[in-house]
């Protein structure tokens, strides 16, 4: 799933997508989400694994919802 997908009409973009839990099964690790970042721009094409706890998501979730213009809003937090 897409949290984030930015893109440029030059095909640049940004893509913040969490493909799985990281130890399903495993109580311990069941709740940590596996995530990418993806960047692609005319100079570069890279990704960062990047793990996400629930309170990351609800943390994330509060900011973007008091996000005002000239503001920014961080996921994952020193992690990233």
């Amino acid at each position: 799933m897409d949290l984030i997908h930015l893109a440029d009409p030059d095909g640049g973009r940004c893509i913040v997508r969490v493909t799985g839990r990281f130890q399903p099964g495993v109580l311990t690790g069941h709740d940590i989400l596996r995530a990418d970042v993806l960047a692609s721009a005319s100079f570069v094409d890279a990704r960062l694994d990047l793990y996400l706890l629930p309170h990351d998501l609800d943390s994330w979730a509060q900011q973007l919802s008091s996000l005002r213009p000239g503001q920014t809003a961080s996921i994952g937090g020193d992690r990233a």
